[in-house]
């Protein structure tokens, strides 16, 4: 049977470079603007007092600090590293408590405040939503102790006019992305993880491979198209609802299962061996209407997921090879795939 021509990622059109090209909407840019913009706030107070009484050094110090902050998030991506992203944002939220803290007067305490929605948003977009909650209700805890012990009048008013339509605002932000986000990752035929949701499912749990043992799997259903052309797309679609069905109920509890292809699925487990994922999938062979080939690879420590999709890849090719006859069946065994090169 032919080999499938090489998936390849769709490209973008060909674009115009302007001083903003290598910037994008992930976690990293996102978090150093956050920071940097608060340098920049912490500058402008420092060279533009609202008061005689401003802390103009500290002002200055933040600046300094928050540009250094910014340029490590850019260059380590310390914003995709989730306890890190969480001690960052914490950080600037002591920042701002101390310039509540040392605030003179109700407008200086309100340009301060300023920050609280904007820190809320990005936590909203990009935190896990019980660490959101907990980042919240810390963060505002924070705010209004450090309102209290100003000088200025009714402190407490001002801070929770801030602080409660934050909370409402984020709040918000945090389902609407939680939901765009899962729409994003699922599969809408079949209910189960697409590509996308795949990927990002399995970066995120890629430390899981040091500590246990983690496998890859690709399944690609046989003579698919012959379903399609002999029994109607609607048969089509029952085979991949039945077999997204059967996989995600007979893989162990945890494992990451995706539909990444037309007849394609992808699967990653957590503390299962060889053999008992070969006996797994064999007995899925002979469940299934449809018949299927797959590869099954180890995830090493030492590899990235593209080069364990690799092994797993030509594993899958050698079973299909093996089971349509197209090399001898004395040829190595479908395990010797699986060898580093």
């Amino acid at each position: 049977m032919p080999r499938k021509t090489p998936r390849t990622p769709l490209q973008e059109p060909a674009r115009f470079w302007t001083p903003w090209s290598g910037l994008s909407a992930d976690q990293d840019t996102l978090l150093a603007l956050l920071v940097f913009g608060g340098g920049i706030a912490c500058a402008l107070g420092a060279i533009h007092p609202m008061s005689p009484n401003t802390a103009r050094g500290l002002e200055a110090s933040i600046a300094i600090i928050n540009t250094l902050l910014a340029l490590a998030i850019m260059i380590w991506h310390l914003g995709s590293r989730s306890w890190v992203q969480v001690g960052i944002l914490l950080a600037m939220i002591i920042e701002l408590t101390i310039l509540i803290a040392l605030t003179h007067s109700q407008i200086g305490l309100a340009i301060d405040l300023i920050a609280f929605p904007w820190i809320s948003v990005y936590a909203a977009c990009f935190l896990a939503p019980i660490v959101f909650v907990g980042y919240m209700g810390a963060s505002t805890a924070m705010i209004l102790t450090a309102s209290a012990f100003t000088s200025i009048v009714d402190p407490l008013n001002i801070a929770i006019r801030f602080t409660a339509p934050a909370w409402v605002a984020a709040f918000a932000i945090m389902l609407v992305v939680r939901g765009l986000v899962r729409r994003a990752d699922t599969d809408n035929l079949t209910g189960i993880l697409n590509r996308n949701g795949f990927f990002r499912h399995s970066n995120r749990a890629a430390a899981q491979r040091l500590e246990r043992v983690t496998h890859l799997i690709l399944i690609d259903l046989d003579d698919f198209k012959t379903v399609n052309d002999e029994n109607g797309h609607l048969e089509g679609d029952r085979v991949l609802q039945d077999t997204a069905t059967a996989l995600d109920a007979a893989l162990p509890a945890g494992s990451i299962v995706a539909r990444i292809g037309g007849d394609e699925f992808a699967v990653l487990t957590f503390g299962q061996n060889d053999a008992g994922l070969h006996g797994t999938l064999s007995l899925l062979r002979t469940t299934l209407s449809c018949s299927f080939s797959y590869g099954l690879a180890p995830w090493l420590a030492t590899w990235s997921l593209d080069e364990a999709l690799a092994h797993v890849d030509r594993a899958l090719y050698q079973d299909k090879r093996l089971r349509h006859g197209i090399v001898n069946i004395d040829s190595p065994a479908r395990s010797s795939v699986l060898e580093p090169d």
